[in-house]
């Protein structure tokens, strides 16, 4: 399943209380999780303030918790503009909710450390941004910067991460090691 994207009027609220649990359901029925029995997976979304959490048990059941969960493996800063860019669709920034469904994925999250900064600039000279700390910790740093449509060329793996960092494509800020131990996380 792709991600779906969804109307550019709709609510935080709508989206994460109405949009996002039927999106997951079908990212469930399309690609069942895999050994994820008795797992539990908690991600934070802070969208200008307005935050959710989401905890997936099972990598099938999906609660969401105005307010934010605890203890969450990752949590994602954003603003309201960058964010709404990403669930329509004008920016490409994968949902940790529908990246990782195995346990090998999930295992890695619960171990990583830091924070990872995205800066991705638009043709028309505007920047992305978001920030997201992984279980709660800010060391070590890195910022991926690029233009949109690079990342969204990384993310569809029609562009490899070191020839687009060869090329000058994109560039890294802070930790490479934290960054390469983050390219592990794609399936």
């Amino acid at each position: 399943m792709s991600e779906e994207t969804v109307n550019a009027d709709i609510t935080i609220q709508e989206y994460f209380e109405q949009k996002l649990p039927q999106m997951f359901a079908q990212f469930v029925q399309e690609k069942p999780p895999t050994d994820l029995e008795d797992q539990e997976f908690r991600v934070n979304f802070d969208v200008d303030g307005t935050i959710y959490g989401a905890i997936v048990r099972n990598g099938s059941q999906l609660e969401i918790v105005p307010g934010g969960t605890e203890n969450s493996h990752m949590s994602n800063k954003i603003s309201e503009g960058d964010w709404r860019d990403t669930v329509t669709g004008k920016v490409t920034v994968p949902s940790p909710l529908f990246a990782y469904n195995t346990r090998k994925q999930l295992d890695k999250i619960k171990n990583i450390k830091g924070l990872f900064k995205l800066r991705l600039s638009h043709d028309d000279g505007v920047t992305f941004h978001s920030a997201t700390t992984f279980n709660g910790v800010t060391t070590p740093e890195a910022s991926l910067v690029t233009k949109v449509s690079d990342y969204a060329n990384l993310v569809s793996g029609k562009l490899k991460a070191p020839m687009a960092m060869m090329t000058g494509k994109v560039k890294i800020e802070g930790s490479l090691p934290f960054i390469m131990l983050l390219g592990t996380l794609n399936p």
